[in-house]
């Protein structure tokens, strides 16, 4: 269960948006450049990657866990 909670990033509408959250914390991606990303895609390489995991609730709501800390 410590574990767990050591590796919870948060709770999201999709792998997408807790995507675009951590990035845009972590780097400075200009509010015009945004529309173009592709966070869906890129958080799915994330979790092939093996970096995170997104666990999809029973509600709808996509739960991330941190894989490394």
């Amino acid at each position: 269960e410590e574990l767990l909670s050591e590796r919870f990033a948060g709770s999201y509408e999709s792998a997408a948006d807790w995507m675009e959250e951590h990035v845009g914390d972590a780097y400075a991606i200009p509010e015009t450049v945004r529309p173009y990303v592709d966070w869906e895609r890129w958080a799915r390489d994330v979790e092939v990657a093996g970096d995170m995991t997104f666990v999809r609730t029973e509600s709808g709501d996509v739960v991330a866990f941190r894989n490394h800390w």
